[in-house]
Parts: structure tokens; C-alpha cells; sequence
């Protein structure tokens, strides 16, 4: 998931909807292609794809734009 948040000290309730403010994908590569784009459009620079799937921030002017890494696991956990 691909996630802008404010650099002020606004305070972000994680338990409500982020509504325009992320992008999901099913794939890592359309995902860091997708950051790498918006970080090079809004500030000229290009990240390096790390080696594996982790996530990643940008500090843009007027936001931070991060990369998230979520999987959905049907694991129980003991």
C-alpha cells in the first residue's frame, strides 16, 4: 500500500478510513513503481528498489509519502 501522511503534528487515527490518501496493489513491483514515480514527480529524486519487499519513506515538501507492506495470513497464532 502506498501512503501519504502529513508532516505536521496532526494526529492520525489509524482506525478510520484513509479514504484517497493510499493506493493498494497485489504486487511489491507495481506498488514501488507506483512510489517511485510520485517521490520523482514531486521532488526529481529515485529511490532503489531494496533487495526484497520493505518498506519505504519520502519525505516530500509537504507530506511524507511511505510504502507498506501488508499480508493477509489464515495462520492462527498460539
Amino acid at each position: 500500500m502506498v501512503v501519504w501522511l502529513p508532516k505536521d503534528d496532526e494526529v492520525i487515527d489509524f482506525g478510520t478510513n484513509f479514504g484517497d490518501d493510499q493506493q493498494m496493489f497485489n504486487d511489491y513491483d507495481e506498488a514501488f513503481d507506483t512510489f517511485n514515480a510520485v517521490v520523482h514527480s514531486a521532488i526529481g529524486e529515485t529511490f532503489r528498489q531494496p533487495k526484497g519487499e520493505q518498506p519505504i519513506r519520502a519525505s516530500l515538501p509537504y507530506q511524507y509519502l511511505e510504502l507498506w507492506i501488508i499480508e493477509r495470513t489464515t495462520d492462527l497464532i498460539k
